[in-house]
């Protein structure tokens, strides 16, 4: 982590260990070999290096280190970090009679080789020798040298098309050999300031055993509905580890005490509870957990005896919790009449099918009517769907358990009738006709 002088310390820190290393070679002395940071186009022939940052991208594997986290006021807790890749350019230059510029290039790719990471030694010193020049005194600010994330230079590969583009296009000036090196990781620090917690004045550790708690199945138990669920019926949770007379049914997320379901019975593989009656129908989830070990008011009756496996209070953190799982709640019809049914001039007829139904349905849901043709008389006639009469929740819109559909043109004859609440359809009834049909249904006129 280091300010905004990052960038330009490790190209100052590249330069000066390249320097030293031309310096200080003693199998080939390069006697006045000269390291420069300037574009390649601005650089002259003599006998030296140029060290060029050509380009910088975002690092992959720290990207996503821009963004802050916060916390629930909104106040910075960890501020965001920028995590570049700088790309460079070293080109080498000199008389090529004697070899001048590859024999640079020999120094500088073993020097980067035995040197892959800028370490804290050689980072201080570059920065001390530049913070004695009144130059250059500003790069004293960096703080590149203490960051716990060290740079570290890697040779990269790119084709000869792509050098022929970056000599041609980006610098347009004449070729001179030269090798490409990646800098990473740079994490330069946002000036904005986090926010950190209070000191611990005491630990309370304890440890608990787990059991394996999770979650199969949800089904319902009312034989007559072919197993769907409905508003205060029974359900049953199939799975494993449900036994424990600790564990509570947690519907939506909500854990408050008030809003956990009755528990019938339970079982080691099974645990069966009544749905709240005022629950909306569409899509709902349930789990299992348990309270915190030891906690102040926690119910230890056993389920068998119809106790209510409820949470001790809101606010009681949770150690052992099952998997989530998604169920439909089905909205239920009880009557179904028509209203103001006339005929159209096509034969047909218009009115309006009343029915009541079961939970409440509220103007903020997803309400229709289905009718599937049931007498011979309408043999391929198509289904139809009705959509609700808003004004059946009144304005402004509340809930209510009589809904309105209106309907036009529809040929006569008799319907089966299905309600339709947020993607949950009400469950089939047999009626007791001969043969056996299924309902509801309705009669239109």
């Amino acid at each position: 982590m280091s300010n905004s002088l990052a960038v330009a310390t490790v190209t100052a820190t590249l330069k000066n260990l390249l320097m030293s290393a031309f310096t200080s070679n003693a199998a080939d002395p390069l006697a006045g070999a000269t390291v420069t940071t300037l574009n390649p186009a601005e650089r002259d022939a003599k006998t030296g290096a140029n060290v060029f940052l050509y380009r910088v991208s975002p690092n992959a594997q720290m990207r996503n280190l821009a963004l802050p986290s916060r916390d629930d006021s909104g106040m910075t807790v960890t501020p965001p970090q920028a995590a570049l890749d700088l790309h460079y350019l070293i080109s080498f230059y000199g008389d090529q009679t004697v070899w001048e510029p590859q024999r640079l290039l020999g120094v500088a790719v073993r020097t980067l080789n035995a040197q892959p990471v800028l370490s804290p030694g050689i980072v201080a010193q570059t920065l001390a020798s530049l913070a004695a020049s009144t130059t250059t005194a500003f790069m004293g600010q960096s703080d590149l040298a203490s960051s716990i994330e060290r740079v570290r230079l890697t040779e990269a590969e790119i084709s000869l098309e792509e050098m022929s583009k970056l000599w041609s296009i980006l610098l347009q000036t004449k070729y001179a050999l030269s090798v490409l090196y990646v800098a990473s990781v740079i994490l330069l620090d946002s000036p904005e300031q986090g926010t950190t917690a209070l000191p611990v004045l005491r630990t309370n550790l304890s440890i608990h055993p787990m059991r394996a708690v999770a979650l199969d199945e949800v089904v319902g138990t009312e034989p007559a509905l072919f197993g769907a669920i409905v508003a205060g019926s029974q359900v049953e949770l199939l799975g494993t580890g449900l036994g424990d007379a600790q564990l509570a049914v947690v519907l939506d997320g909500n854990r408050a005490a008030s809003s956990a379901p009755v528990i019938v019975s339970r079982a080691e593989d099974r645990l069966r509870f009544v749905l709240p009656s005022n629950l909306l129908a569409g899509a709902h989830g349930v789990q299992v957990a348990s309270p915190t070990p030891g906690a102040s008011g926690a119910s230890g009756a056993s389920g068998a005896s119809g106790a209510s496996g409820a949470f001790p209070s809101a606010t009681t953190l949770s150690t052992v919790e099952s998997n989530p799982l998604a169920f439909l709640l089905r909205p239920q019809m009880s009557t179904i009449g028509t209203n103001g049914v006339a005929p159209t001039s096509n034969g047909r007829f218009s009115g309006t099918i009343r029915v009541s139904v079961t939970p409440l349905a509220t103007g903020a849901q997803t309400v229709q009517l289905l009718l599937n043709p049931k007498s011979p008389s309408l043999a391929g006639t198509p289904g139809i769907v009705l959509p609700l009469d808003p004004s059946s929740f009144g304005s402004p819109p509340g809930s209510s358990a009589q809904l309105d559909f209106p309907f036009h043109d529809v040929a006569g004859g008799t319907y089966a009738v299905r309600l339709r609440v947020d993607g949950a359809e009400s469950p089939p009834v047999v009626l007791p006709t001969s043969p056996p049909s299924i309902g509801p249904e309705v009669a239109i006129p």
